[in-house]
């Protein structure tokens, strides 16, 4: 992989061997971004609210 290709990745540990990757049950499932984002973004919310 060039420094170009990983340069353009996303910088989250999520993303990684070119999909993102939510944890359900101690496995990693591979997702869509749009799949993750809605998967994360309730707890996104409560850590904003607790902020």
């Amino acid at each position: 992989m060039s420094s170009k290709e990983i340069q353009s990745q996303p910088k989250n540990s999520n993303f990684h061997e070119g999909a993102w990757h939510v944890i359900i049950d101690g496995q990693q499932i591979p997702t869509s971004e749009e799949v993750y984002r809605a998967y994360k973004r309730p707890a996104w919310v409560e850590r904003k609210r607790k902020e």
